[in-house]
């Protein structure tokens, strides 16, 4: 296995280096004049540094690195570009730039034709500030916040790049830049987008997108009560969770081989609970009661958990895994009142947040082709705070005060792979794209009344409402089939019928795609396999290798159509050719076997020294690795403890 996956990553590397040789081809051309500056000092500023000779770089120069290391930008406006020029790093994984949480990494302006290539971006607040024409290829964004990785606002291209653990910034709340905030305020929003901010025109191609999240929303802090001040006060609301987990799309965005993973909108912030009554004695011959106050409603969480587009966009070949939104916050709890004699002031629970909705989430005009959502998930609603109870606890024994109502519960997340429009829509439209695995969440709690004891007299309390479950596990609203999809629950969707179209739907309980979860299978990003076996394979539109798609290869580029048709998804299954040839060959370090078929193939070994035993009790002796594309490698080490020794390959 460790060969194989050796392999499998030579030919990423490989899918790299081709990617940025595309890239270098079309870079613009300048004139002669053109130079290249060599940065040969890691400093923060000084000779040699960035920082010094990133000024100098004229139209048509290019920037590369004589050291490797790490490059901290202390600047909150970054390293800024004003001229069109390439920066060229040494690779991402021997050059990184951070802001060490607090600063950016590069500020694009208006008017530039740049590129930036080989960098890897740590805990940078905004890597990339684009307001140019940029061209980013063969970076990693990593741990970057505050705005995410890259926020565009002019023209973009990303090609080959990872961004892994970034997030928005968090909504202020009961605690702020370690401070605390005055009782009863109400929270900030999570910021929007973990990875990419779009508002302008934006490409990408072969780029993962791991583990981001958009920001939380705050919580919102409690209400406080000075009763020789006659101030009392309500919990604050919590914040609304950041939308887009990954990607935040208000512009034009088109999205090639990508892949989503882990991804994360943001979770609603929660309300803070109300101020109780409390007897103080001020002066000391008298006792000031008090009233209790409402609890904060919470916060709604974000839409979105991998892409939130709101003009629509367009995705080829592209994998979204394992990405859940997040849930909706708690209510604050309503406060205690203590009072001597009836009265009605209000001490009630604070609503619920609802949880967010689609791991991608669009509700206008949006194109899906040879696209594989599997085992993505929508967050809870959350739970309505209680009311406050009446109760004297000062002692009296008069009545107490009325009973504070208990608030309603967040809904659940609908969508668990697609939300799209709530009406009639011809515009979002899905070809040969695979929906499976997918699931939709739970509403929250409803808050209780608050206690009453015998002797009150004011009105009881009441209990919040339920919310509704989440709806449609793989896709909630009204699509326009374009066919062969496979939709493994079409329950809360519009749009697929089963065996119309040559679409596969199911209804009333879920289908097995028979898909593995995200694995590196080869090519520049990771991938979801299909099974052998699987409904998908050989179901799908055989027309997409020609006009007006030319999908000649899969996500990892392999070979589209491999068997008797293509199939459905982002991952083609590799079946044999036939013959199968096999070469043997006599190697110092043992038999090598050698076979050239189809790229993608799985060919197991079984060997025996005794050719009359049937198969079935044969030794399995290993699996061939794809050295390179189409050409599969397995040596026999062994071989030399035995006379003689007889193969047979076999491919599930």
């Amino acid at each position: 296995m460790r060969a194989f996956r050796s392999a499998l990553e030579a030919n990423r590397n490989f899918w790299l280096v081709l990617t940025l040789a595309i890239i270098g081809y079309f870079t613009p051309q300048y004139s002669s004049r053109a130079a290249t500056i060599v940065v040969t000092n890691l400093a923060k500023s000084g000779a040699g540094t960035l920082r010094t000779l990133l000024p100098t770089a004229k139209n048509g120069d290019v920037i590369t690195f004589a050291v490797t290391g790490v490059i901290t930008n202390m600047l909150t406006g970054g390293f800024t570009i004003s001229n069109s020029i390439s920066i060229v790093g040494p690779g991402p994984d021997l050059l990184t730039i951070t802001g060490t949480n607090w600063y950016s990494g590069f500020q694009v302006n208006n008017g530039a034709t740049s590129s930036i290539s080989g960098l890897t971006f740590y805990r940078c607040t905004s890597a990339i500030n684009n307001s140019a024409n940029l061209t980013v290829s063969n970076c990693v964004f990593s741990g970057c916040y505050r705005g995410g990785g890259i926020n565009n606002a002019s023209n973009l291209t990303v090609s080959a790049c990872t961004f892994t653990d970034c997030r928005g910034g968090y909504g202020s709340g009961g605690y702020f830049n370690g401070s605390e905030n005055p009782p009863g305020t109400s929270a900030g929003s999570g910021a929007n987008g973990g990875a990419i901010v779009n508002s302008g025109n934006m490409s990408a191609r072969n780029c993962q997108f791991l583990n981001n999240t958009a920001g939380w929303g705050g919580d919102g802090t409690p209400g406080y009560v000075a009763i020789y001040l006659h101030q009392f006060t309500a919990g604050g609301n919590g914040g609304n969770g950041g939308s887009g987990g990954a990607v935040y799309d208000t512009g034009t965005m088109a999205l090639t081989n990508c892949t989503f993973g882990g991804n994360t909108s943001g979770y609603g912030g929660s309300g803070g609970y109300g101020s109780s009554g409390f007897s103080t004695i001020y002066p000391p011959t008298q006792t000031y009661p008090g009233p209790g106050w409402n609890g904060g409603n919470a916060g709604n969480a974000g839409n979105g958990s991998a892409v939130w587009s709101a003009t629509g966009a367009r995705f080829v070949s592209c994998t979204f895994y394992n990405n859940s939104t997040g849930s909706g916050g708690n209510g604050g709890n309503g406060g205690d009142a203590i009072m001597p004699t009836p009265s009605y002031y209000q001490f009630n629970g604070g609503y619920a947040g609802n949880a967010g909705s689609g791991t991608l989430y669009c509700t206008g005009t949006c194109q899906l082709v040879a696209c594989t959502f599997y085992n993505n998930n929508t967050g809870n609603g959350g739970s309505g705070g209680s009311g406050g109870a009446g109760v004297n606890y000062a002692g009296y024994m008069g009545s107490s005060g009325n009973m504070g109502n208990g608030a309603n519960a967040g809904n659940g997340g609908s969508g668990g792979a697609i939300f799209g429009p709530r009406n009639s829509n011809t515009n979002f439209t899905l070809l040969n794209v695979l929906i499976a695995g997918n699931a939709c969440s739970y509403a929250g709690s409803a808050g209780s009344a608050g206690a009453r004891v015998v002797s009150a007299t004011g009105p009881a309390g009441t209990n919040g409402l339920s919310a509704i479950d989440g709806t449609g596990p793989d896709l909630s609203g009204f699509f326009a089939s374009r066919g062969h999809n496979f939709v493994s629950l079409g329950d809360g969707s519009t749009g697929f019928t089963n065996n119309v179209r040559s679409d596969i739907v199911g209804s009333g309980s879920a289908m097995d795609a028979m898909v593995n979860g995200l694995a590196d299978n080869g090519g520049p990003v990771q991938t979801c396999a299909l099974q052998p076996g699987s409904p998908a394979v050989d179901a799908g539109d055989d027309s997409l290798p020609g006009s007006p798609w030319y999908l000649a290869t899969d996500a990892r580029g392999y070979p589209r159509k491999s068997g008797a048709h293509v199939d459905i998804g982002a991952y083609e299954l590799g079946q044999l050719s036939l013959p199968v040839v096999a070469n043997v060959t006599m190697t110092p370090n043992g038999t090598l076997l050698s076979v050239t078929n189809t790229p993608g193939v799985t060919f197991e070994v079984l060997g025996t020294t005794d050719l009359t035993l049937p198969v079935a009790y044969w030794n399995f002796l290993g699996q061939m690795s794809e050295v390179s594309p189409g050409v599969f490698q397995w040596t026999d080490t062994s071989a030399g403890n035995y006379d003689s020794q007889f193969y047979l390959l076999q491919s599930p």
